[in-house]
Protein backbone atom coordinates (compact mmCIF):
# COMPACT_ATOMS: atom_id res chain seq x y z
CA UNK A 1 0.00 0.00 0.00
CA UNK A 2 1.37 3.39 -0.95
CA UNK A 3 1.01 6.24 1.57
CA UNK A 4 -1.19 9.14 0.56
CA UNK A 5 0.72 11.51 -1.76
CA UNK A 6 -0.61 14.57 0.09
CA UNK A 7 0.99 13.32 3.30
CA UNK A 8 4.29 12.73 1.58
CA UNK A 9 4.20 16.17 0.03
CA UNK A 10 3.75 17.52 3.54
CA UNK A 11 6.80 15.53 4.65
CA UNK A 12 8.80 16.88 1.73
CA UNK A 13 7.83 20.43 2.68
CA UNK A 14 8.80 19.69 6.27
CA UNK A 15 12.19 18.62 4.97
CA UNK A 16 12.94 22.04 3.52
CA UNK A 17 11.69 23.83 6.63
CA UNK A 18 13.68 21.68 9.06
CA UNK A 19 16.76 21.61 6.87
CA UNK A 20 16.94 25.40 6.87
CA UNK A 21 17.72 25.42 10.60
CA UNK A 22 19.90 22.34 10.73
CA UNK A 23 23.10 24.40 10.71
CA UNK A 24 21.95 25.92 14.02
CA UNK A 25 21.79 22.56 15.81
CA UNK A 26 24.08 21.74 18.74
CA UNK A 27 24.23 18.81 21.11
CA UNK A 28 24.97 19.43 24.80
CA UNK A 29 27.06 16.69 26.41
CA UNK A 30 29.03 18.18 29.33
CA UNK A 31 27.91 17.80 32.93
CA UNK A 32 24.54 16.24 32.07
CA UNK A 33 22.05 15.87 34.94
CA UNK A 34 18.43 14.72 34.76
CA UNK A 35 16.25 14.35 37.87
CA UNK A 36 12.54 13.65 37.54
CA UNK A 37 10.49 12.84 40.63
CA UNK A 38 6.75 12.21 40.64
CA UNK A 39 4.75 11.50 43.77
CA UNK A 40 1.19 10.39 44.39
CA UNK A 41 0.16 14.00 43.78
CA UNK A 42 1.16 14.99 40.22
CA UNK A 43 1.04 18.63 41.24
CA UNK A 44 4.05 18.02 43.46
CA UNK A 45 6.22 16.48 40.73
CA UNK A 46 9.62 18.06 40.33
CA UNK A 47 12.29 18.00 37.68
CA UNK A 48 15.78 19.29 36.98
CA UNK A 49 17.62 19.29 33.68
CA UNK A 50 21.16 20.62 33.75
CA UNK A 51 24.16 20.87 31.45
CA UNK A 52 27.53 22.23 32.48
CA UNK A 53 30.06 24.42 30.75
CA UNK A 54 29.78 23.25 27.14
CA UNK A 55 31.51 24.61 24.05
CA UNK A 56 28.15 24.62 22.27
CA UNK A 57 26.96 27.32 24.72
CA UNK A 58 29.97 29.60 24.26
CA UNK A 59 28.07 31.95 21.94
CA UNK A 60 24.73 31.51 23.70
CA UNK A 61 22.25 33.75 21.86
CA UNK A 62 20.20 36.33 23.77
CA UNK A 63 16.73 34.90 24.65
CA UNK A 64 15.18 38.20 25.73
CA UNK A 65 12.69 40.19 23.65
CA UNK A 66 12.19 40.18 20.76
CA UNK A 67 13.74 36.69 20.55
CA UNK A 68 11.56 33.60 20.78
CA UNK A 69 12.60 30.69 23.00
CA UNK A 70 11.12 27.31 23.90
CA UNK A 71 11.70 24.17 25.97
CA UNK A 72 10.66 20.58 25.28
CA UNK A 73 11.12 17.43 27.41
CA UNK A 74 10.54 13.97 25.94
CA UNK A 75 10.68 10.49 27.45
CA UNK A 76 11.03 7.30 25.45
CA UNK A 77 9.05 5.14 27.85
CA UNK A 78 9.13 1.38 28.06
CA UNK A 79 5.33 1.23 28.32
CA UNK A 80 4.67 3.28 25.18
CA UNK A 81 7.78 2.08 23.33
CA UNK A 82 7.81 5.57 21.85
CA UNK A 83 8.47 9.17 22.78
CA UNK A 84 5.94 10.70 25.20
CA UNK A 85 5.96 14.45 25.71
CA UNK A 86 3.91 17.45 26.69
CA UNK A 87 3.39 20.35 24.34
CA UNK A 88 6.49 22.39 23.67
CA UNK A 89 6.66 25.28 26.15
CA UNK A 90 6.89 28.69 24.48
CA UNK A 91 8.85 30.87 26.92
CA UNK A 92 7.68 34.47 27.32
CA UNK A 93 10.50 36.73 26.19
CA UNK A 94 9.60 39.38 28.79
CA UNK A 95 10.37 36.94 31.63
CA UNK A 96 14.05 36.70 30.69
CA UNK A 97 16.48 39.04 32.47
CA UNK A 98 20.20 39.55 32.04
CA UNK A 99 22.52 38.31 34.78
CA UNK A 100 26.25 38.54 35.32
CA UNK A 101 26.84 35.15 33.71
CA UNK A 102 24.01 34.96 31.19
CA UNK A 103 20.23 35.06 31.50
CA UNK A 104 17.57 33.91 33.93
CA UNK A 105 13.95 33.05 33.30
CA UNK A 106 11.39 33.04 36.13
CA UNK A 107 7.73 32.10 35.91
CA UNK A 108 5.88 31.83 39.27
CA UNK A 109 2.94 30.25 37.45
CA UNK A 110 5.22 27.64 35.88
CA UNK A 111 3.39 27.61 32.56
CA UNK A 112 4.04 24.28 30.87
CA UNK A 113 5.88 23.16 34.00
CA UNK A 114 8.88 25.50 33.58
CA UNK A 115 9.53 27.40 36.82
CA UNK A 116 13.07 28.68 36.25
CA UNK A 117 15.88 28.59 33.70
CA UNK A 118 19.44 29.79 34.06
CA UNK A 119 21.33 29.89 30.80
CA UNK A 120 24.55 31.19 29.35
CA UNK A 121 28.09 30.21 28.37
CA UNK A 122 28.56 28.47 31.73
CA UNK A 123 25.66 26.09 31.30
CA UNK A 124 21.93 25.50 31.16
CA UNK A 125 19.65 24.52 34.04
CA UNK A 126 15.87 24.09 33.85
CA UNK A 127 13.69 23.56 36.93
CA UNK A 128 10.29 21.96 36.37
CA UNK A 129 7.25 21.65 38.63
CA UNK A 130 3.82 20.06 38.41
CA UNK A 131 2.50 17.28 36.15
CA UNK A 132 4.58 18.43 33.17
CA UNK A 133 7.77 17.74 35.14
CA UNK A 134 7.33 14.04 34.34
CA UNK A 135 5.23 13.64 31.17
CA UNK A 136 4.73 9.90 31.70
CA UNK A 137 5.65 7.21 34.22
CA UNK A 138 8.99 5.47 33.86
CA UNK A 139 10.96 3.42 33.37
CA UNK A 140 12.42 5.03 30.27
CA UNK A 141 14.75 3.88 27.53
CA UNK A 142 16.13 7.38 27.20
CA UNK A 143 15.13 11.00 27.79
CA UNK A 144 15.87 14.15 25.84
CA UNK A 145 15.38 17.90 25.90
CA UNK A 146 15.28 20.62 23.28
CA UNK A 147 16.03 24.22 24.21
CA UNK A 148 15.54 26.75 21.44
CA UNK A 149 16.61 30.38 21.28
CA UNK A 150 15.77 32.10 18.03
CA UNK A 151 17.06 29.86 15.25
CA UNK A 152 19.46 28.02 17.58
CA UNK A 153 18.41 24.56 18.80
CA UNK A 154 20.23 22.89 21.70
CA UNK A 155 19.66 19.18 22.25
CA UNK A 156 20.65 16.89 25.10
CA UNK A 157 20.06 13.18 25.69
CA UNK A 158 20.18 10.92 28.73
CA UNK A 159 20.72 7.17 28.32
CA UNK A 160 22.46 6.03 31.51
CA UNK A 161 20.49 6.02 34.76
CA UNK A 162 21.15 5.35 38.41
CA UNK A 163 17.39 5.35 39.12
CA UNK A 164 14.76 4.43 36.55
CA UNK A 165 11.36 3.58 38.01
CA UNK A 166 7.75 4.58 37.51
CA UNK A 167 8.06 7.70 39.64
CA UNK A 168 11.79 8.42 39.68
CA UNK A 169 14.26 8.89 36.83
CA UNK A 170 17.79 10.05 37.59
CA UNK A 171 20.71 10.08 35.21
CA UNK A 172 24.16 8.83 36.11
CA UNK A 173 27.03 11.29 36.01
CA UNK A 174 29.47 10.53 33.23
CA UNK A 175 33.07 11.54 32.71
CA UNK A 176 34.45 14.50 30.78
CA UNK A 177 35.83 12.02 28.24
CA UNK A 178 32.31 10.66 27.72
CA UNK A 179 30.94 14.15 27.06
CA UNK A 180 33.78 15.11 24.77
CA UNK A 181 33.53 11.79 22.94
CA UNK A 182 29.81 12.27 22.34
CA UNK A 183 30.37 15.82 21.05
CA UNK A 184 33.06 14.61 18.65
CA UNK A 185 30.90 11.67 17.57
CA UNK A 186 28.14 14.00 16.37
CA UNK A 187 30.66 16.25 14.65
CA UNK A 188 31.64 13.20 12.59
CA UNK A 189 28.06 12.13 11.88
CA UNK A 190 27.06 15.66 10.84
CA UNK A 191 30.09 16.04 8.58
CA UNK A 192 31.52 18.92 10.63
CA UNK A 193 34.81 17.04 10.95
CA UNK A 194 34.90 13.46 9.68
CA UNK A 195 38.68 13.41 9.15
CA UNK A 196 40.76 10.39 10.06
CA UNK A 197 42.29 12.38 12.92
CA UNK A 198 38.85 13.23 14.28
CA UNK A 199 37.73 9.59 14.07
CA UNK A 200 40.81 8.31 15.92
CA UNK A 201 40.60 10.98 18.62
CA UNK A 202 36.89 10.31 19.13
CA UNK A 203 37.51 6.58 19.38
CA UNK A 204 40.20 7.18 22.01
CA UNK A 205 37.89 9.41 24.07
CA UNK A 206 35.06 6.88 24.01
CA UNK A 207 37.39 4.02 24.91
CA UNK A 208 38.79 6.05 27.80
CA UNK A 209 35.27 6.82 29.05
CA UNK A 210 34.23 3.16 28.83
CA UNK A 211 37.30 2.05 30.78
CA UNK A 212 36.62 4.67 33.43
CA UNK A 213 33.09 3.45 34.17
CA UNK A 214 31.62 -0.03 33.80
CA UNK A 215 28.18 1.61 33.79
CA UNK A 216 28.90 3.99 30.90
CA UNK A 217 26.74 2.25 28.33
CA UNK A 218 26.45 5.36 26.17
CA UNK A 219 30.17 5.58 25.41
CA UNK A 220 30.25 1.86 24.56
CA UNK A 221 27.26 2.29 22.27
CA UNK A 222 28.73 5.32 20.50
CA UNK A 223 32.01 3.45 20.07
CA UNK A 224 30.09 0.63 18.38
CA UNK A 225 28.31 3.13 16.14
CA UNK A 226 31.60 4.78 15.24
CA UNK A 227 33.06 1.45 14.13
CA UNK A 228 29.84 0.63 12.25
CA UNK A 229 30.09 3.99 10.48
CA UNK A 230 33.70 3.27 9.56
CA UNK A 231 32.76 -0.16 8.21
CA UNK A 232 30.04 1.41 6.06
CA UNK A 233 32.35 4.11 4.75
CA UNK A 234 34.96 1.50 3.80
CA UNK A 235 32.56 -1.06 2.34
CA UNK A 236 30.49 -0.42 -0.76
CA UNK A 237 29.87 -4.15 -1.28
CA UNK A 238 29.82 -6.74 1.49
CA UNK A 239 31.36 -9.28 -0.90
CA UNK A 240 34.41 -7.04 -1.33
CA UNK A 241 35.00 -5.97 2.27
CA UNK A 242 38.63 -5.06 2.94
CA UNK A 243 40.66 -6.26 5.89
CA UNK A 244 40.29 -2.80 7.40
CA UNK A 245 36.52 -3.00 6.94
CA UNK A 246 36.38 -6.41 8.57
CA UNK A 247 38.36 -5.13 11.53
CA UNK A 248 35.93 -2.22 11.94
CA UNK A 249 32.81 -4.39 11.92
CA UNK A 250 34.38 -6.85 14.37
CA UNK A 251 35.16 -3.92 16.69
CA UNK A 252 31.59 -2.67 16.31
CA UNK A 253 30.19 -6.04 17.36
CA UNK A 254 32.49 -6.18 20.38
CA UNK A 255 31.42 -2.71 21.53
CA UNK A 256 27.72 -3.47 21.02
CA UNK A 257 28.11 -6.75 22.91
CA UNK A 258 29.34 -4.70 25.87
CA UNK A 259 26.67 -2.01 25.54
CA UNK A 260 23.57 -4.08 24.85
CA UNK A 261 23.08 -5.72 28.28
CA UNK A 262 23.58 -2.32 29.92
CA UNK A 263 20.90 -0.67 27.79
CA UNK A 264 18.34 -3.44 27.30
CA UNK A 265 17.24 -6.28 29.61
CA UNK A 266 15.87 -9.14 27.51
CA UNK A 267 14.28 -10.81 30.53
CA UNK A 268 12.35 -7.82 31.87
CA UNK A 269 12.17 -5.96 28.54
CA UNK A 270 13.18 -2.76 30.29
CA UNK A 271 15.54 -0.24 28.72
CA UNK A 272 16.13 1.13 25.25
CA UNK A 273 14.38 -1.22 22.82
CA UNK A 274 16.37 0.21 19.90
CA UNK A 275 19.65 -1.23 21.17
CA UNK A 276 19.15 -4.87 20.08
CA UNK A 277 18.55 -3.78 16.49
CA UNK A 278 21.87 -1.95 16.16
CA UNK A 279 23.72 -4.91 17.68
CA UNK A 280 21.95 -7.42 15.44
CA UNK A 281 22.67 -5.40 12.30
CA UNK A 282 26.38 -5.31 13.15
CA UNK A 283 26.43 -9.05 13.86
CA UNK A 284 24.75 -9.74 10.53
CA UNK A 285 27.31 -7.62 8.66
CA UNK A 286 30.18 -9.38 10.43
CA UNK A 287 28.67 -12.77 9.62
CA UNK A 288 28.38 -11.96 5.93
CA UNK A 289 31.88 -10.56 5.46
CA UNK A 290 33.44 -13.49 7.39
CA UNK A 291 31.15 -16.15 5.86
CA UNK A 292 30.13 -17.30 9.35
CA UNK A 293 26.80 -19.04 8.76
CA UNK A 294 26.15 -19.77 12.43
CA UNK A 295 26.58 -16.08 13.31
CA UNK A 296 24.42 -15.13 10.32
CA UNK A 297 21.56 -17.28 11.58
CA UNK A 298 21.93 -15.83 15.07
CA UNK A 299 21.96 -12.30 13.64
CA UNK A 300 18.82 -12.95 11.57
CA UNK A 301 17.08 -14.23 14.71
CA UNK A 302 18.29 -11.18 16.64
CA UNK A 303 16.97 -8.89 13.91
CA UNK A 304 13.59 -10.63 14.03
CA UNK A 305 13.57 -10.14 17.81
CA UNK A 306 14.48 -6.47 17.42
CA UNK A 307 11.62 -5.89 14.98
CA UNK A 308 9.25 -7.73 17.29
CA UNK A 309 10.06 -5.52 20.30
CA UNK A 310 10.21 -2.23 18.36
CA UNK A 311 9.13 -2.51 14.74
CA UNK A 312 8.76 1.23 14.45
CA UNK A 313 12.46 1.98 14.86
CA UNK A 314 14.29 -1.31 14.40
CA UNK A 315 12.94 -2.02 10.94
CA UNK A 316 15.72 0.26 9.66
CA UNK A 317 18.30 -2.16 11.04
CA UNK A 318 17.18 -4.57 8.33
CA UNK A 319 19.03 -2.33 5.89
CA UNK A 320 22.12 -4.54 6.19
CA UNK A 321 20.04 -7.52 5.03
CA UNK A 322 18.53 -5.53 2.17
CA UNK A 323 22.02 -4.49 1.11
CA UNK A 324 23.77 -7.85 1.34
CA UNK A 325 21.19 -10.46 0.39
CA UNK A 326 20.28 -11.28 -3.22
CA UNK A 327 16.73 -10.31 -4.13
CA UNK A 328 15.55 -13.92 -4.36
CA UNK A 329 16.79 -15.04 -0.94
CA UNK A 330 14.37 -15.81 1.86
CA UNK A 331 16.24 -13.39 4.14
CA UNK A 332 15.75 -10.53 1.69
CA UNK A 333 12.10 -11.42 1.18
CA UNK A 334 11.44 -11.41 4.94
CA UNK A 335 13.29 -8.12 5.47
CA UNK A 336 11.44 -6.51 2.59
CA UNK A 337 8.09 -7.78 3.88
CA UNK A 338 8.81 -6.19 7.27
CA UNK A 339 9.81 -2.91 5.62
CA UNK A 340 6.77 -2.90 3.34
CA UNK A 341 4.46 -3.50 6.32
CA UNK A 342 6.12 -0.61 8.13
CA UNK A 343 5.65 1.74 5.19
CA UNK A 344 2.01 0.73 4.82
CA UNK A 345 1.20 1.31 8.49
CA UNK A 346 -0.66 4.67 8.94
CA UNK A 347 1.16 5.18 12.24
CA UNK A 348 4.42 5.44 10.33
CA UNK A 349 3.37 8.68 8.68
CA UNK A 350 1.64 9.94 11.81
CA UNK A 351 4.99 9.95 13.58
CA UNK A 352 5.99 13.01 11.58
CA UNK A 353 3.82 14.88 14.07
CA UNK A 354 4.13 12.70 17.18
CA UNK A 355 7.87 12.00 16.93
CA UNK A 356 9.36 14.58 14.55
CA UNK A 357 12.89 14.09 15.89
CA UNK A 358 12.73 10.49 14.58
CA UNK A 359 10.59 10.80 11.45
CA UNK A 360 11.60 14.14 9.92
CA UNK A 361 14.71 16.29 9.63
CA UNK A 362 13.99 17.85 13.03
CA UNK A 363 16.31 15.65 15.08
CA UNK A 364 19.88 14.40 15.06
CA UNK A 365 19.46 13.23 11.46
CA UNK A 366 18.94 16.62 9.76
CA UNK A 367 18.57 15.09 6.28
CA UNK A 368 16.64 11.98 7.26
CA UNK A 369 13.83 12.47 4.76
CA UNK A 370 15.73 12.40 1.46
CA UNK A 371 17.90 9.55 2.73
CA UNK A 372 14.88 7.56 3.84
CA UNK A 373 12.88 8.18 0.66
CA UNK A 374 15.75 6.99 -1.53
CA UNK A 375 16.28 3.97 0.71
CA UNK A 376 12.61 3.03 0.32
CA UNK A 377 12.99 3.42 -3.44
CA UNK A 378 16.08 1.22 -3.51
CA UNK A 379 14.34 -1.48 -1.48
CA UNK A 380 11.35 -1.54 -3.83
CA UNK A 381 13.66 -1.57 -6.85
CA UNK A 382 15.48 -4.60 -5.48
CA UNK A 383 12.14 -6.30 -4.83
CA UNK A 384 11.31 -5.87 -8.53
CA UNK A 385 8.66 -3.16 -8.14
CA UNK A 386 9.85 -0.41 -10.48
CA UNK A 387 6.66 1.66 -10.25
CA UNK A 388 6.80 2.00 -6.46
CA UNK A 389 10.55 2.57 -6.54
CA UNK A 390 10.04 5.52 -8.90
CA UNK A 391 7.29 6.82 -6.62
CA UNK A 392 9.74 7.02 -3.71
CA UNK A 393 12.54 8.48 -5.79
CA UNK A 394 10.20 11.30 -6.80
CA UNK A 395 9.65 12.17 -3.15
CA UNK A 396 13.39 11.99 -2.63
CA UNK A 397 13.80 14.64 -5.31
CA UNK A 398 11.18 16.83 -3.60
CA UNK A 399 13.01 16.61 -0.26
CA UNK A 400 16.67 16.81 -1.23
CA UNK A 401 17.36 20.57 -1.31
CA UNK A 402 20.70 21.07 0.42
CA UNK A 403 21.26 17.33 0.83
CA UNK A 404 24.90 16.29 0.70
CA UNK A 405 23.90 13.82 -2.03
CA UNK A 406 21.62 16.15 -3.95
CA UNK A 407 20.93 14.75 -7.41
CA UNK A 408 21.10 11.13 -6.26
CA UNK A 409 17.32 10.70 -6.22
CA UNK A 410 17.03 12.05 -9.78
CA UNK A 411 19.80 9.73 -10.90
CA UNK A 412 17.99 6.81 -9.29
CA UNK A 413 14.71 7.78 -10.96
CA UNK A 414 16.31 8.00 -14.40
CA UNK A 415 17.95 4.58 -14.02
CA UNK A 416 15.20 2.81 -12.09
CA UNK A 417 14.29 0.28 -14.80
CA UNK A 418 17.92 -0.72 -15.34
CA UNK A 419 18.40 -0.98 -11.57
CA UNK A 420 15.43 -3.33 -11.24
CA UNK A 421 16.68 -5.46 -14.15
CA UNK A 422 20.12 -5.81 -12.56
CA UNK A 423 18.64 -6.95 -9.27
CA UNK A 424 16.40 -9.50 -10.96
CA UNK A 425 19.02 -11.25 -13.11
CA UNK A 426 21.03 -14.24 -11.87
CA UNK A 427 24.30 -12.35 -11.34
CA UNK A 428 24.50 -10.75 -7.86
CA UNK A 429 27.84 -9.17 -8.78
CA UNK A 430 26.11 -6.49 -10.85
CA UNK A 431 23.55 -5.54 -8.18
CA UNK A 432 23.77 -1.78 -7.53
CA UNK A 433 24.45 -0.96 -3.86
CA UNK A 434 21.46 0.21 -1.84
CA UNK A 435 21.97 3.68 -0.38
CA UNK A 436 23.98 3.67 2.83
CA UNK A 437 27.16 2.04 1.51
CA UNK A 438 30.46 3.83 0.97
CA UNK A 439 30.39 7.64 1.39
CA UNK A 440 26.63 7.53 2.01
CA UNK A 441 27.00 5.36 5.14
CA UNK A 442 25.25 7.19 7.99
CA UNK A 443 25.83 10.45 6.08
CA UNK A 444 22.75 9.97 3.86
CA UNK A 445 20.58 10.91 6.85
CA UNK A 446 22.96 12.47 9.39
CA UNK A 447 25.14 14.83 7.34
CA UNK A 448 24.14 18.45 7.82
CA UNK A 449 22.58 20.10 4.77
CA UNK A 450 25.05 21.96 2.59
CA UNK A 451 22.93 25.14 2.47
CA UNK A 452 25.03 27.99 3.79
CA UNK A 453 28.30 26.07 3.82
Amino acid sequence: MRPLPIVLLLLASLASVCTAGAADLAVLTRGKVLRLDAGSDPGKSRGLVRFGHDAALAAAPDPSCPSASAFDLGLFTVAANAVVRNEKVALECAKWRKTRTGWRYDDPDAAGGVRRITYGPRGLAVRLVGPAAMPAPGPVGYAFVWFEVGAMRFHGRFHVFEANTADRVRSRRLSKAAGDGETRFWAIMWGDDASETAVQETSALLQRAAKRSKADARSRFLLGMLHLYRFGQLTERFSAASEAGRAEIAAAVAAFDDAEPLLWNRTTRVGDSRMPGFAAAARYALAVVTADEALRQRALADLAYAVEINAFFNVFDLMTVLQAEPAGSSAFQQAFADLSAYIGDPNTLACAVTQPEVCTNAGLAPTALPGTFVMFGDAYAKSGDAATAKYWYQFGIAAEAGWAFEGLAAERLAGADARVAAYQDVDPANDPPIIGAGPEACASCHHRPLTGE
